[in-house]
C-alpha cells in the first residue's frame, strides 16, 4: 500500500501541484525565487500538460479508490498505520488547490484528522480549519 501510495498518488499530486502553482497558485508565493524553484522542479520531472492530464487522471482514480475505505476507517487494519500517514502527506499539497478542496472535501477532513492524531500542525491551506 505504502508503495503504492508513494509511486502513484505521491507523483501524481507532485504533478499536479507544481503545475498548478506555476499558473492559477502562482499567488501563494509570488516571489522570484519560489517561482525560479517551481520551474526548475517543473523541468526536472518533465512536467508537461500531457503529463498532468495523466495524472489528474491518476489522482482522480485513487483518490475515488480512497473514498470507499478512508472515509471511515484506516488503510490497513483497524488502526493508524504508516500507509495512513503517508497518504495524508502525500496528498496535503492538495489543500491548496480550490477544485480538490470543493470536490474531496472528506479528504481534508481525514488529513485533519491524521495530523491531530499524530499531534503534528496542520499543513498549508488546513492550518485555519483543526
Amino acid at each position: 500500500m505504502e508503495d503504492w501510495l508513494d509511486e502513484s498518488i505521491g507523483v501524481a499530486t507532485r504533478f499536479v501541484y507544481y503545475h498548478f502553482r506555476a499558473g492559477e497558485g502562482k499567488q501563494i508565493d509570488p516571489s522570484l525565487p519560489s517561482q525560479i524553484l517551481i520551474q526548475v522542479v517543473r523541468w526536472q520531472y518533465g512536467i508537461s500538460q500531457a503529463r498532468v492530464d495523466l495524472a489528474v487522471s491518476r489522482l482522480n482514480a485513487a483518490l475515488d479508490f480512497l473514498a470507499g475505505r478512508w472515509q471511515t476507517e484506516y488503510l490497513v487494519d483497524d488502526r493508524l498505520t504508516a500507509a495512513d500517514i503517508a497518504a495524508a502527506a502525500l496528498l496535503s499539497p492538495l489543500a491548496l488547490i480550490p477544485m480538490y478542496r470543493q470536490e474531496y472535501a472528506w479528504l481534508f477532513d481525514r488529513i485533519i484528522q491524521i495530523h491531530q492524531v499524530c499531534g503534528e500542525p496542520l499543513p498549508p491551506g488546513l492550518k485555519d480549519e483543526g
